[in-house]
């Protein structure tokens, strides 16, 4: 019932309406699904509506009756009366319609079922700035969205970082390419809950070494490591706990430079043999330090923990260093006959090509020696770190190995797509864990269960890595258990 004034609703008489249908189409609101594909596939479930052809007035009353099946109650979620009604009999057809009340109020009827249908499509395009925006769009849509931009979303993704995604892929694609870019990627996809904070100014510098005053620590997150600046810092000042490296001593003693000569080097690297080595004294007087690998595979080990103790960065150079070598001295020095003012008498080759690798002996002083340590602990280093860089993705002692496995394996789909083109990466798992000698003091720092007490079930753990679960069986009272019977007693 209906009328202009409220006070007289009550004493209106009631009148009936056509029973409401179900819409085949949803809702009416444009790309609103109030309910999932499984929901609208029971019955009575959906948008149902109705055009009410007895109100006249501006206040309106309804009784709606809603009967169950005795199993289940009728649930009525939202109830929307559009007022007043577009109609296509008052706003395009000439008055001689209108004359006669009761044709009219059948045409008007009638041309409401097209009105209705054209009302929605012109709904949806009025309404198409919701399909471009992630907050408002369905999510089987985000695919289509994903297209305008050139790409194509990872199957991995939920619809909570599809959005994200999309919602902040401008930014992403304008630091592609760079640390800050590929940390945001990782972690977009390997954070259990990301959320906009991911790219505000800061979020990800401590990811990638960074220590700016915006830098926001995330213990135990991703950590990228470009390589090149580990010829100055050590792997676990870096974050990198898996680099294996153990506290080590430098040589005691004032430092060795190439300004001093080959000579101290080689009275300590025999001391170092004979104190150190356990080299009988004599052997270790005939040998002398060499400027690469001796040949001889008993002195392997003593020559690199000699040279790590320098107390200066120095590679193992090797035979396919040779062109580097001479790209080195040819760069150094520009032209052959410079190079023979600055060496010696007879150590200078003819031309930069006939330029050799020293392989038994080092230069023993002067430039041949400068240019040699320099280029074994400058450039040789330079080379190899350039253009390469390590991502760790934590892992926690108590994750399957195969939930290990397929987070390292999304992680180098993501940097693929990420990197620059010409670089060199690998993805190596890092435990989070207190770990003497690899944890920095508050980054890196837990209380927690170790590795070794990582439950894990047979076939699914390497060896060392995790142990068998005490509990159960220790209360079970009908066999052996290790820890808690002793052979030749009864269970329990």
């Amino acid at each position: 019932r209906a009328a202009d004034d409220a006070a007289l609703l009550a004493s209106r008489p009631w009148q009936p309406e056509p029973a409401p249908y179900r819409r085949a189409t949803g809702s009416e609101v444009p790309f609103y699904r109030p309910f999932s594909a499984a929901e609208e596939a029971r019955a009575g479930t959906g948008t149902w509506e109705l055009l009410l052809q007895q109100a006249r007035g501006r206040y309106l009353q309804l009784r709606l009756t809603l009967q169950g099946d005795g199993r289940s109650t009728p649930r009525l979620y939202a109830l929307r009366l559009y007022y007043n009604r577009f109609s296509y009999l008052d706003a395009y057809l000439p008055a001689v319609y209108r004359q006669d009340p009761t044709s009219a109020s059948f045409l008007d009827r009638f041309l409401a079922n097209v009105e209705g249908t054209f009302t929605e499509i012109e709904g949806k395009i009025a309404a198409f700035h919701l399909l471009l925006d992630t907050r408002t769009l369905d999510g089987d849509y985000l695919d289509w969205l994903a297209g305008w931009l050139g790409v194509t979303l990872d199957p991995a993704f939920d619809e909570a970082r599809r959005r994200l995604f999309l919602d902040h892929a401008v930014a992403l694609f304008g630091q592609r390419g760079t640390p800050q870019g590929l940390a945001r990627a990782l972690r977009l996809v390997l954070d259990p809950c990301p959320d906009a904070s991911l790219f505000d100014p800061g979020a990800v510098d401590a990811d990638v070494g960074l220590r700016a005053p915006t830098a926001r620590v995330i213990r135990h997150g991703v950590r990228i490591i470009e390589h090149y600046l580990q010829r100055r810092l050590s792997p676990e000042a870096l974050g990198d706990p898996t680099a294996g490296g153990a506290p080590a001593l430098t040589a005691p003693g004032t430092p060795w430079t190439p300004q001093q000569g080959i000579e101290p080097l080689h009275q300590r690297f025999r001391a170092f043999l004979r104190d150190e080595a356990g080299i009988p004294p004599a052997e270790a007087a005939a040998l002398s330090l060499t400027p690469r690998l001796p040949a001889d595979p008993a002195l392997h080990d003593p020559w690199r923990r000699f040279i790590a103790r320098l107390g200066i960065p120095y590679a193992e150079v090797t035979p396919a260093d040779a062109d580097l070598y001479r790209a080195f001295l040819r760069r150094r020095y520009g032209q052959i006959s410079r190079l023979h003012d600055a060496y010696p008498v007879g150590h200078a080759p003819a031309d930069f090509d006939d330029i050799a690798l020293p392989s038994d002996t080092f230069p023993p002083d002067g430039a041949p020696l400068v240019d040699w340590v320099r280029f074994a602990s400058l450039v040789v280093p330079m080379h190899r770190r350039a253009h390469r860089f390590t991502v760790l993705i934590p892992v926690e002692p108590r994750q399957p190995a195969e939930v290990q496995q397929q987070r390292l394996a999304l992680a180098e789909r993501i940097i693929n797509l990420e990197k620059p083109a010409h670089t060199q990466f690998e993805v190596r798992p890092y435990r989070v864990l207190f770990r003497v000698g690899t944890a920095r003091l508050g980054f890196d720092t837990v209380l927690d269960l170790g590795s070794r007490y990582a439950a894990r079930p047979l076939g699914q753990a390497a060896l060392a890595e995790a142990t068998l679960a005490a509990e159960p069986p220790w209360t079970l009272p009908d066999r052996l258990v290790t820890g808690r019977d002793r052979p030749g007693t009864a269970p329990g």
